[in-house]
């Protein structure tokens, strides 16, 4: 699974060029057909490639684009072989006037379009500066029309690259998952062993995520970076659980070094999505089915500082819980090994909206759906036979209140 590289920004103005260059290419075109029928209806047939040369430039750059073009692959009549080199000469000096002309008044439209798109909102002046026109607070998208994944081209999954690093990581994080989806409905512990295995995969799988990030858009950079920070939190967490009993210095101290890089991670990613929402708002692309996934996706990662607060506030409260809740550890373990799968797969699915594979709204709602209640229900419903807590012991006091 390769890292796309990054992708170009869009532009305001973007429309106003495509229309700038139609009108250049049609200027020239006509201008094309005035100067053969001034040279007596010759017949000459331009070379397909010299038009399409033309609505590609603009002033000079068409210039040296007709110069550059010969009119190669074209069908000459009889007519034509007779056409004096006078005749011909003055055919190509009126098409490269017209291709002066056309560029020049290309590049005026071009100016006027980009103005008339910074008066609108949002846009760029012609020289390029951004403004600072108030916006209207707009409607709301609730169908996502408003982003353009129509734009984006359709492939099938079939084209989607596993031969390399990333790719073998995934893979070995899927078989991993259903190993320990199969464990959890048996209702078997998880084992040291499998707190290596998994930290085998997840450690390189982060190091690599984190290595090659650089080379999405900076939009995508937000979600990849954050989310490595959270699967080290993750890692922190199991690796805290399955030593606690043995080894409670490492727990602790493992334990407070991921509730650190965690705290960094949502700073980062929660300022940065609150803000785009409100920024969307006001540029009437406001999607509300995001604002349910973004809060409960909150939600879940608020509960890592709350569980840290209250250790700090009550050294003893962790160590009570546990007693009261035997199988805590173990819930909290397979909690953290879900975390790990689910942050994968979501950024996988990422990566297949931005190559076009698997886009639009169907996308966002397995990443929501998926990714993020789908796991929340799992993890409740296993407190139903293990003798552990999913919220209760967040709203009980350790012995520091007795």
């Amino acid at each position: 699974m390769t890292l796309p590289p990054a992708l170009p920004r869009r532009h305001t103005c973007r429309a106003g060029q495509r229309s700038s260059l139609q009108y250049t290419a049609a200027v020239a075109s006509v201008a094309g057909l005035v100067a053969l029928a001034n040279t007596g209806g010759s017949g000459f047939v331009t070379a397909p490639g010299t038009i399409r040369g033309a609505a590609h430039a603009t002033d000079t750059s068409a210039v040296a684009s007709f110069m550059a073009t010969s009119p190669t692959g074209g069908v000459k009549s009889s007519a034509a072989n007779s056409l004096s080199s006078e005749a011909t000469m003055a055919a190509r000096i009126a098409l490269l006037a017209a291709a002066v002309v056309g560029g020049r008044a290309a590049k005026n439209q071009l100016t006027s379009d980009a103005g008339q798109a910074s008066l609108r909102g949002g846009g760029v002046t012609p020289r390029g500066r951004s403004t600072s026109v108030s916006r209207q607070l707009g409607g709301v998208d609730f169908s996502g029309n408003a982003t353009p994944w129509d734009t984006i081209e359709s492939k099938p999954l079939g084209v989607e690259d596993l031969q390399n690093v990333h790719g073998v990581l995934l893979i070995c994080a899927f078989c991993l998952a259903l190993f320990q989806a199969g464990r959890i409905a048996l209702h078997q512990a998880p084992s040291i062993p499998e707190v290596w295995t998994t930290t085998a995969i997840y450690l390189p799988w982060t190091y690599f995520c984190w290595r090659d990030t650089a080379k999405l858009e900076g939009h995508y950079q937000v979600t990849f970076y954050a989310s490595c920070g959270w699967a080290i939190m993750s890692l922190s967490s199991l690796h805290s659980v399955a030593y606690q009993a043995s080894a409670p210095d490492y727990s602790l101290g493992i334990l407070y070094f991921g509730n650190f890089i965690n705290a960094i991670a949502g700073i980062y990613f929660y300022g940065y999505h609150w803000s785009r929402m409100w920024r969307h708002f006001t540029q009437n692309r406001f999607r509300p089915l995001w604002i349910p996934g973004l809060v409960g996706l909150m939600c879940l990662h608020s509960l890592t500082p709350a569980d840290l607060f209250k250790r700090l506030d009550d050294p003893k409260w962790w160590s009570t819980i546990c007693q009261i809740y035997p199988d805590e550890w173990w819930w909290v373990a397979d909690v953290r090994c879900i975390e790990l799968f689910v942050t994968a797969a979501a950024l996988w699915l990422i990566l297949l909206h931005i190559q076009g594979v698997f886009t639009g709204m169907k996308n966002a709602f397995v990443v929501v759906f998926c990714t993020i209640f789908l796991p929340l229900v799992v993890m409740v419903a296993e407190t139903s036979w293990l003798r552990a807590s999913s919220w209760q012991h967040y709203l009980m006091q350790g012995p520091k209140y007795w």
